[in-house]
């Protein structure tokens, strides 16, 4: 195996695993029903523990080292929702007058003009579609850039090379490749895997998703790359530093 490349927590096996470029288990780090890994420099791994097993009791965060040993524990609150801070100043756009609620966000990191962008994807009422929209924020309030229908119920977005994103099915797994200004650049649906429930980037502008017991693997294009099955219940991926 090579260096560890994708981080991805296991509640139900009570592990954290390092896998590869080639999507091989490189690492298998113990931590009691992990629900988030947070990679940080210098490749120390942030882990949230649900101490009681469930969302409402108490969390830990894990600190392990490069070596893959724990260094620091400290008491945690519970994890917020991906992107679902009121602090990036999106709120009012999560359900504006007469669109359904939004069912995924994603905020975009800041860039040198210093305007907050996010993607948010809501259903398109009674067509099993989704609407992806890109959202802008100048300090006059949130700012609607663009609408895109896509199909699929989406229950995931992701982030994609050069300010794109990717739209990923709730339970088909399903996924549109959108650029940065909406426009589509490919689908493809992967017929062996549902439940998508985490995603990450990956290394050459592909992307990680995790379905169910598996972690299925796509290039910038769309094609399937081997993966890696046998977990138990992945649910949060993170490209690692």
């Amino acid at each position: 195996t090579g260096p560890v490349e994708l981080w991805a927590a296991d509640r139900a096996a009570h592990r954290v695993y390092g896998l590869d470029g080639d999507g091989f288990v490189a690492l298998a780090l113990p931590v009691l029903a992990p629900v988030r890994v947070t990679p940080v420099a210098g490749g120390t791994l942030h882990v949230l523990s649900a101490l009681d097993l469930w969302a409402g009791g108490r969390f830990e965060s894990v600190e392990f080292g490069p070596d893959g040993r724990a260094v620091g524990r400290r008491t945690a609150g519970p994890p917020p929702a991906r992107g679902r801070t009121a602090t990036l100043g999106f709120a009012t756009a999560l359900a504006p007058p007469g669109l359904a609620a939004a069912t995924a966000f994603m905020a975009v990191p800041l860039v040198g003009d210093g305007v907050r962008r996010a993607w948010i994807a809501r259903p398109a009422a009674a067509t099993g579609e989704t609407f992806v929209e890109r959202w802008m924020e100048r300090g006059r309030g949130p700012e609607l850039g663009f609408r895109v229908l896509t199909r699929g119920a989406a229950g995931l977005l992701g982030e994609a090379e050069d300010g794109g994103v990717w739209s990923i099915g709730a339970r088909r797994l399903s996924v549109t490749s959108l650029d940065d200004r909406g426009r589509r650049i490919w689908s493809t649906e992967v017929r062996d895997a549902e439940g998508a429930c985490a995603v990450a980037p990956a290394r050459g502008g592909g992307a990680w998703i995790a379905a169910r017991g598996a972690i299925v693997r796509l290039d910038r294009h769309g094609r399937r790359l081997p993966g890696q099955g046998g977990f138990c219940e992945i649910v949060d991926l993170a490209r690692a530093t």
